[in-house]
């Protein structure tokens, strides 16, 4: 206690953020999901807050002394992470990783979990994890798809109308006004002649229309429709 007023009048600070490293120094509020588990197999829950139930939708009564942090895992639990993170704890080492769980209700929800070794009279004994960042996969799901959906909506509002058709007559591009349909005249030396589509883009005319169209004493005039 004393080095914690001097470090307090040495800064001129009320609060420090403290590494817990003894089951007594974590009786004590958290502002974020906390369980704490026994250091030896099988890890079973002997704390939790409310964050935790709420975060879980398992109370505390479910699972303190009955079970271990197993219950949240699933089909999509990362195992590489997952192994990571066991690996320390069998170490006894603190460990940092992102895992992807479920709620109670199956709900999946990734977290972001820090977890400290805890020691009594020099041993350690059990292990604090502290949930640091929450994103609800389901929710963030469905905002991705709407933001998604808005952004094509914006894309195609930004499209303009289409003003001109194009002609190809004789291998020579021209646009032509809309609302004037085009009559186009084949050249022998194409295989076919472009026409422009007002519905769907750009269109071949058959090599028959083509052979007659070279017939017409008026080539490439346009008509009015």
């Amino acid at each position: 206690m004393a080095f914690m007023l001097q470090l307090k009048q040495a800064t001129g600070r009320d609060s420090f953020v403290v590494v817990p490293n003894t089951v007594q120094t974590c009786q004590r509020p958290f502002d974020t999901a906390m369980v704490m588990t026994v250091a030896e197999r099988p890890y079973t829950i002997v704390q939790v807050n409310s964050l935790w139930e709420e975060m879980t939708g398992y109370k505390a009564e479910d699972v303190v002394g009955k079970a271990s942090c197993q219950v949240l895992q699933g089909q999509e639990t990362e195992r590489s992470n997952l192994g990571g993170l066991m690996e320390a704890v069998r170490f006894k080492r603190p460990a940092f990783t992102t895992l992807l769980n479920y709620t109670r209700e199956g709900q999946k929800f990734r977290h972001f979990l820090n977890v400290y070794p805890l020691s009594t009279d020099s041993k350690i004994t059990h292990f604090l994890g502290l949930t640091v960042h929450v994103d609800w996969s389901e929710k963030a799901q469905v905002h991705q798809q709407q933001q998604q959906q808005q952004a094509q909506v914006q894309v195609q509002a930004q499209v303009p109308a289409p003003t001109q058709q194009l002609i190809v007559a004789s291998g020579v591009p021209r646009a032509a006004p809309v609302g004037i349909m085009p009559t186009v005249v084949g050249s022998s030396t194409l295989p076919s002649t472009l026409i422009a589509s007002s519905t769907n883009g750009v269109a071949l005319m058959p090599p028959q229309q083509i052979l007659s169209a070279q017939n017409t004493t008026e080539p490439n005039v346009l008509q009015r429709s």
